[in-house]
């Protein structure tokens, strides 16, 4: 897993102003917390962030965090992002401290590769929940779905899971499917079910 390395200032203010005054530096508002240090207002520069989380482990990227002044340094993962709703740029964000000698449970993404040669393929769940050591988690977990024929089904006990990874999700839990063309269709033709009051409301000519 790459490490990524964060520079955060201590914050002291509050409010709107203090948040546009940020913002006018291309900072946000951030918290790193941890058992050891309790909880720390901070400010780091948005386009960190915004460089982690489009890094191919996301939020399961090891961040070297450094606060300047007495702050300390610290290893971290980003735990919470909150995201302006119109813009959607991060306008917020929690870093949690990450024992390096101590297992956590994190999701990471289930990625299929290859074709199916007949039907069609539904991705019935996209993330698989894991615990591990923090410098182990995986990016992803690939899957060749190659050769898979209407009917069959990928279990999470398919999956080939790299040493030291437990999988925290249910052996038997589906997460993908090959459906025939016949049952697509079928599926896309089946009109809503009225509800009660629809019933009642709506009379029937």
């Amino acid at each position: 897993m790459s490490d990524y390395g964060i520079s955060a200032e201590m914050r002291s203010g509050r409010g709107k102003g203090y948040r546009h005054e940020l913002q006018e530096k291309g900072m946000i508002p951030a918290v790193v917390y941890g058992r050891e240090l309790g909880s720390i207002p901070v400010a780091v520069d948005a386009r960190q962030v915004e460089k982690i989380l489009s890094s191919g482990a996301g939020r399961n990227t090891l961040i070297n965090f450094q606060v300047t002044g007495d702050g300390g340094a610290y290893t971290v993962m980003l735990k919470d992002i909150q995201y302006n709703p119109v813009r959607r740029e991060v306008v917020h964000a929690d870093f949690q401290q990450v024992n390096l000698s101590e297992r956590i449970n994190t999701a990471i993404p289930v990625v299929l590769v290859g074709e199916v040669t007949e039907g069609v393929l539904q991705q019935l769940k996209r993330e698989l929940e894991i615990s591990c050591l923090p410098a182990e988690i995986p990016e992803s977990i690939t899957v060749n779905i190659a050769g898979m024929a209407p009917g069959s089904a990928l279990k999470v006990s398919d999956l080939v899971i790299p040493p030291g990874i437990r999988v925290l999700d249910d052996s038997n839990e589906i997460l993908a499917t090959v459906l025939s063309k016949t049952e697509r269709t079928m599926d896309l033709d089946v009109p809503d079910e009225k509800t009660p009051a629809e019933a009642v409301n709506g009379k029937e000519e």
